[in-house]
């Protein structure tokens, strides 16, 4: 999260905003971050440097920096780091330990390695992290098996809002930019074709958001998530079919009735309307009397808030 100077910060600076593992309730904690910059003809020195701002223009990450001499408040004096400059940049942060009596803090390397391969809807990246203790392996965010795991799950950026990590609720918060995993809802959204920003200006607006907060709960089927029941009712590689009201996505269109078994009509809330016997897990049990979601009508029509459209995918007829 990107904070301005302030009375109480007299520099601006950047927070990586988590969980505080040992807090009641377990808040959301800042961690300030701070920077080095690797020397460009010799890798092993380094320049430590403040870090300005973290943003993205679409999915692709820029980090905005200043020298430590520097007190970053004129714009001037700021450097931009994207694509593979990123690799130069070595942050720092100090997280709270999840021991309940001593709170150990633990100092952690993060490193921002842009992923080679191409896509055309999100930029991807290997986001690394590891204590700065010799030896210690580079741990990848989003895959446990190694930073140079083959296959391994990539990470994206999401500028400008701030997901609720227990129920998926989006946010517009200007300063902030979010993570997302490659096999998680938002990146997978994102490839979907369900940016929330206008695909011609990259700018936020309520009309994208709105399917991509519906698209959310789609993926992780959280039918009722609305009615505060957190539930994903559905199944690891499960695969389902798509319409939208604005024909924004990938390979989607607004024709709702293409959709050979409608299972549900789609919110940032959850499900508009469930046709509880096209789900897509059957064998998944539902709560009784599904919390009131009623039936999507019959013919299948969209809502004033029903504008994102599932249904299981299943065999064309011969």
């Amino acid at each position: 999260m990107n904070l301005p100077a302030s009375d109480a910060a007299r520099l601006p600076h950047v927070q990586l905003m988590g969980r505080d593992p040992v807090a009641h309730g377990n808040s959301v904690v800042g961690y300030p971050l701070v920077g080095a910059l690797q020397h460009p003809q010799d890798p092993d020195t380094y320049e430590n440097v403040r870090i300005h701002s973290i943003q993205a223009e679409g999915t692709e990450l820029t980090v905005n920096y200043c020298r430590e001499s520097s007190d970053c408040l004129d714009t001037s004096q700021l450097r931009p780091l994207r694509g593979d400059d990123l690799r130069r940049l070595k942050l720092m942060t100090t997280l709270r330990g999840d021991d309940r009596e001593a709170r150990r803090e633990v100092i952690f390397e993060v490193a921002v390695r842009p992923r080679p391969e191409a896509s055309t809807r999100f930029h991807k990246y290997d986001i690394l992290y590891r204590e700065p203790t010799p030896g210690r392996p580079w741990v990848n965010h989003c895959d446990p098996r190694g930073a140079e795991a083959p296959g391994r799950d990539a990470t994206a950026f999401l500028p400008g809002l701030r997901i609720n990590s227990v129920n998926a609720a989006v946010e517009h918060v200007p300063a902030w930019t979010t993570l997302g995993c490659e096999s998680g809802a938002i990146v997978t959204c994102l490839d979907w074709g369900y940016a929330p920003w206008n695909p011609d200006t990259g700018v936020y607006n309520g009309l994208h958001g709105h399917v991509f907060g519906a698209c959310l709960q789609a993926k992780r089927a959280a039918y009722f998530v609305g009615h505060g029941d957190l539930t994903s009712y559905t199944r690891n590689g499960t695969r389902i079919d798509k319409r939208d009201e604005f024909g924004l996505g990938r390979s989607a269109n607004n024709q709702i009735a293409e959709l050979r078994a409608l299972e549900a009509l789609w919110s940032p809330q959850g499900a508009v309307c469930l046709n509880v016997e096209n789900r897509r897990v059957p064998g998944i049990t539902l709560p009784d009397g599904v919390h009131g979601v009623p039936p999507c009508d019959k013919p299948p029509t969209w809502t004033p808030t029903g504008k994102l459209a599932t249904g299981p995918l299943t065999p064309a007829p011969d």
